[in-house]
């Protein structure tokens, strides 16, 4: 019976080889045929890679593979990836540290690149080989890339982010709060809260405002609508 379930199973390994063959030789012929339409749509891309993903099919691997020298996805990416980088030093004299990823959106659309997020993504992932940087953060449900290393994914300074645009938000005013503020709402020691706000000031994500007689303000540039966005 051992033997007999052994046979079973290699044969069935084996029947799922051929029709994954079968599927990847179905994949190239697309990859030919639609190539322009993939490279132009941002959707059909999409839903392209998703079904090479499903087969273990990587689509941006080196210059061997069969679907990066007929689609050009490796260098397609690493392009944008480069455009995305001159955005957003661009943009950081308005965001500062945090670039939303709308206004990311909306300069590359401007230079005719017809672009999703998911493409943005793509592109900063092929970047990490560069060091550290340019990740994306989601805040409140809006995703922001993160163009200097460090202390954004500490989590004392996550939800301080989450706080400021939270309360912009229900106070439809501008993005600012104080170290009281933040103090009350997560009842953190001053020295907490202190080092929290000094990592956001080293990365720029915060601009702060000294008025005599008053506390002082930390401004989230991030949440500010530049002038390009």
């Amino acid at each position: 019976m051992a033997s007999l379930g052994a046979q079973l199973h290699a044969e069935r390994v084996s029947q799922i080889a051929d029709q994954l063959s079968q599927l990847e030789v179905k994949l190239k012929e697309l990859a030919s045929k639609y190539k322009e339409q993939i490279v132009r749509d941002p959707v059909l891309r999409a839903r392209f890679r998703q079904f090479a993903d499903t087969l273990g099919v990587d689509l941006l691997s080196s210059s061997t593979n069969v679907f990066s020298k007929s689609l050009g996805f490796g260098d397609y990416y690493y392009d944008l990836g480069g455009r995305i980088v001159e955005i957003c030093m661009k943009e950081r004299q308005f965001a500062g540290a945090l670039v939303p990823m709308s206004n990311v959106l909306i300069h590359l659309r401007k230079l005719g690149l017809q672009v999703a997020e998911a493409d943005v993504m793509t592109a900063l992932d092929k970047l990490t080989v560069l060091g550290a940087g340019y990740d994306v953060v989601t805040i409140r449900n809006e995703k922001y890339i993160q163009t200097v290393p460090g202390g954004v994914h500490r989590q004392d300074i996550v939800q301080i982010l989450n706080f400021a645009k939270q309360q912009q938000e229900s106070t439809k005013s501008l993005p600012f709060v104080t170290a009281a503020q933040v103090e009350k709402r997560f009842v953190w020691k001053p020295h907490r809260v202190k080092a929290a706000f000094e990592q956001l000031l080293r990365d720029s994500t915060v601009w702060l405002q000294s008025t005599p007689g008053q506390e002082d303000s930390f401004w989230f540039l991030s949440f500010i609508e530049s002038p390009g966005g």
